[in-house]
């Protein structure tokens, strides 16, 4: 069988023969190491065996349809196991993941962004709003809880004037519980109380600007990045289930595949 397309000539024998539109030839033996590979994004077909591969897309529709079965044929004639689990891979095309990369998206990558760029824009806003105003308080220690030989988890509590309870948790390096305060210096937002912090020290009543900065971008980068693999996700989800494989049918029943 010979086909020629764009330039392009595709002779199945013994093995593939692609011969590109400056004569050079690429030939694929029918083994093992031969693979069909699809494009998630493009549907673009290519054949590869090693570091050689070649591309099916100058092969018009009807060519395409006259090519895969041939070439799929002399395939399973020449190795049996891997021309039949390559066809299943084409025909399947993961679908079966395809429901659960839409579960993993909207279920998990997807709440972890919104909840990571909701808390840096808090974060951002709590920032100016305590650049703008704040006044100095304190946020009670009401339980220590040791996490390892030097560090302790405490859980803090702060009534705000207008009597809006704000509960939190901090970790305290220390040797020794007892060393650790009853409380801590914090400034806040008067119109705002749930926008405080923590000063740089006991004796201190500035806010550490850099740490709040690092962490709000930091919630921001990690947010954006979730949000990325969300809607990548969802784009391959979208593009497997609307977009099936080319002549999918006629190698599925070329081969007797049950899906």
């Amino acid at each position: 069988m010979q086909l020629d397309a764009q330039g392009h000539q595709y002779r199945l024998d013994r093995s593939l023969t692609v011969r590109g539109p400056d004569g050079r030839e690429k030939e694929f033996s029918f083994d093992a190491n031969l693979k069909l590979k699809v494009s998630p994004w493009t549907g673009e077909l290519r054949i590869k065996r090693g570091r050689i591969s070649a591309s099916l897309s100058p092969l018009s529709a009807g060519q395409l349809k006259e090519f895969l079965p041939e070439f799929f044929r002399h395939w399973n004639q020449a190795a049996p196991e891997s021309a039949q689990k390559a066809a299943f891979d084409y025909v399947d095309a993961q679908r079966g993941f395809v429901p659960l990369a839409f579960a993993v998206c909207l279920l998990f990558t997807l709440p972890v962004s919104v909840a990571l760029l909701a808390d840096s824009h808090q974060q951002f806003s709590c920032t100016r709003l305590l650049r703008e105003s704040s006044v100095p308080g304190a946020i009670d220690v009401k339980k220590a809880t040791k996490k390892d030989s030097r560090t302790y988890k405490v859980k803090l509590e702060f009534t705000a004037p207008n009597g809006q309870l704000i509960r939190a948790e901090d970790l305290v390096t220390t040797k020794d519980e007892k060393d650790i305060p009853k409380s801590f210096p914090i400034l806040y937002s008067p119109e705002h109380p749930e926008c405080w912090s923590l000063t740089k020290d006991l004796d201190s009543h500035e806010i550490n600007w850099a740490k709040r900065r690092y962490f709000a971008t930091f919630a921001f980068l990690f947010g954006m990045f979730f949000l990325g693999l969300t809607l990548l996700g969802l784009a391959w989800a979208t593009i497997k289930r609307l977009k099936p494989r080319p002549f999918a049918s006629e190698i599925q029943e070329q081969f007797g595949l049950q899906l």
